[in-house]
């Protein structure tokens, strides 16, 4: 065999060779790289990450690690779940013998246990201590920077945007005693609004998470908190808890009240229970329960206590997010009106609406200006700031009258047409007290020349 013959020779075994390692030392090798680069993210994420395989480890162009149906689980209960898993590797530290990971991309991942929602692609970059995440999802994004310590890990800023939310703050993730975590948003605003910032203390656990305090305060003097149990059940979420609320200002407002949220793939619910809302001497309390199905539909059955005639503005503000709901049954009690000096009591307002039509069941008051008043009627509700009576039937202590009646607000002056009619006289002397006696006529000049020139008697 001639000299070149035998480089030849030694050449091609040398490619065949080079060939086979590309060829078969991924698929011995790639378990072993598995093992080594899910406890490297396990350190650096504080995750425990399991996939259920197979691995496949790409040599070339670059140094590549991907797995399938991969499982991110927290200490304490809860996780995630993606559909793939690629993980770039350092090729120097692989031919030291240790796994450096340069970055990894989870696609489709879903928070685990949680009704249908769109999944977000994941993307880590770890730069020594520091990892940096970016997860991008139908409608927004989360960007953040962390590092990990021995039973925490500590995002030192996240940037939040979605559907016209922006947040940004810090967070901290313990797992020393289950999964906890608490985040602060320095700054929260809404359409380029500022909102205020807020805070948030969650533990997770394998039924559900509890939330400790979800606290909000806004610029204008607002503080609100939430807490209570978050879980699954039956394929849907579900929240038990409460709320608190208080307003300062000239008139401050204090809120609490228990909260019951339900959310499947049918019907959204919220139902607010034992309410209790109080401001300048007077309570509102009573139930409220929202669904959502085809269309949002509420349900309320409020009553307050006592209220003064200058306070009824805002005191409709509150009622105002109701009355707007297509389908709708209120009924309201409310104990006293006063102004003035006067007072309506036992005002009783029951009303439901469909669309644009609203019944007025009754408007009824138990004493007004010491009569009782009842009012009753359709009413048709345009998007307009007009309001129109096709029936309405109004009754003040004896007085009866039944009509028509429409308001128009769009104008400086509101513009008010009536067309009633009453079935028997009206007898307005019912209405009004009795006029006092005249005096007697005061004596006129001619009257007392005349007196004066009469003879007199002797």
């Amino acid at each position: 065999m001639t000299r070149t013959m035998k480089l030849a020779v030694a050449a091609g075994t040398a490619v065949l060779t080079l060939a086979a390692a590309v060829l078969v030392a991924p698929a011995l090798l790639a378990d072993r790289v598995w093992a080594l680069a899910s406890e490297r993210l396990a350190a650096s994420t504080k995750m425990q990450v399991t996939a259920a395989g197979p691995f496949r480890l790409q040599l070339l162009p670059s140094l590549r690690l991907a797995a399938t149906d991969v499982q991110a689980s927290l200490a304490g209960g809860g996780g995630a779940r993606a559909v793939t898993l690629t993980v770039d590797l350092s090729p120097s530290g692989l031919m030291a013998g240790r796994v450096e990971i340069e970055r990894a991309t989870l696609r489709q991942l879903r928070l685990s246990g949680l009704p249908a929602h769109p999944p977000a692609d994941v993307v880590l970059v770890m730069n020594g201590s520091s990892t940096t995440a970016t997860a991008t999802f139908d409608g927004g994004q989360l960007r953040l920077t962390g590092r990990a310590a021995a039973e925490q890990f500590t995002v030192d800023s996240f940037d939040l945007r979605v559907v016209g939310l922006e947040a940004g703050g810090s967070a901290a993730l313990t797992s020393d005693q289950g999964a906890r975590l608490v985040l602060v948003a320095e700054r929260i605003a809404y359409g380029g609004t500022d909102i205020g910032r807020g805070a948030l203390a969650i533990t997770f656990a394998a039924d559900g998470a509890l939330i400790e305090r979800a606290a909000l305060q806004t610029p204008a003097g607002v503080e609100a908190a939430v807490f209570g149990l978050a879980s699954v059940e039956a394929g849907g979420l579900r929240f038990d808890g409460g709320l608190e609320a208080l307003a300062s200002g000239p008139a401050p407002v204090e809120a609490s009240a228990r909260l019951s949220v339900s959310f499947d793939a049918r019907q959204r619910q919220v139902e607010v229970t034992d309410i209790a809302l109080r401001s300048a001497g007077s309570e509102l309390t009573g139930r409220v329960l929202l669904q959502q199905g085809q269309q949002l539909k509420a349900t309320a059955e409020l009553r307050l206590d006592k209220v003064e005639a200058a306070a009824v503005p805002q005191a409709a503000f509150v009622l105002a997010p109701l009355l707007a709901v297509p389908d709708l049954e209120l009924r309201l009690r409310i104990g006293r009106v006063s102004w003035s000096g006067s007072a309506a009591e036992g005002i009783v307002l029951d009303l439901t609406r469909t669309g644009s039509t609203a019944e007025l069941k009754e408007l009824a008051v138990r004493s007004l200006a010491g009569a009782p008043a009842r009012a009753a009627g359709r009413l048709e509700i345009s998007p307009g700031p007009r309001l129109a009576f096709n029936t309405l039937s109004l009754k003040l202590g004896a007085a009866e009258l039944s009509g028509t009646l429409s308001a128009d607000f769009a104008g400086a002056v509101p513009r008010i047409a009536a067309d009633l009619v009453s079935p028997a006289p009206l007898g307005y002397d019912a209405f009004f007290p009795p006029l006092p006696p005249l005096p007697p006529e005061p004596m006129t000049r001619r009257a007392a020349a005349a007196q004066a020139a009469a003879p007199r008697l002797p």
